[in-house]
């Protein structure tokens, strides 16, 4: 049992990973060209950011409010239900061993793309100057689950 729950943790944190990755290329991409950050996601689906999806992605949104049957094991895009989501920039995990990490996380680990802002002439007005995926949790000094395996 500790195999499969150390298998789980490595195939999530290797997704979230790639995600980061992908999101980072994506960023400096718009940077280049002028910095539009309106449409981040392709189809504002954030798993298409993945060129190889692990066949865990569910590819049917849910929105916050309602997040219907949950597959445990699958990925999820998260879409509507006011502040829960905006765009499809963010993602779901439903974990198989709701023990793989001890953060209270209702069986769940809930990511999202957040803007970097900056004010960067001076009016005093912050603009977007980058995206980063981070942990969507209450607490704001929490930057990663605490992962147990």
């Amino acid at each position: 049992m500790d195999l499969q729950k150390q298998a789980e943790a490595a195939s999530v944190k290797k997704v979230i990973g790639n995600l980061r990755s992908a999101l980072s290329l994506r960023t400096a991409r718009e940077i280049v060209n002028g910095g539009d950050f309106t449409n981040i996601t392709p189809n504002g689906i954030m798993h298409d950011l993945l060129s190889d999806k692990p066949s865990t992605f569910i590819i049917a949104v849910h929105t916050a409010n309602n997040t219907g049957t949950q597959v445990k094991g699958s990925w999820y895009d998260l879409q509507g239900g006011g502040a829960a989501a905006v765009n499809g920039n963010d993602i779901v995990y439903v974990l198989k061993n709701t023990d793989i990490v001890s953060t209270n996380n209702n069986g769940r680990l809930h990511y999202s793309i957040e803007q970097d802002l900056e004010d960067t002439d001076g009016d005093g007005i912050k603009e977007v100057v980058g995206l980063t995926l981070q942990l969507r949790n209450p607490d704001p000094d929490l930057v990663d689950f605490y992962w147990n395996y």
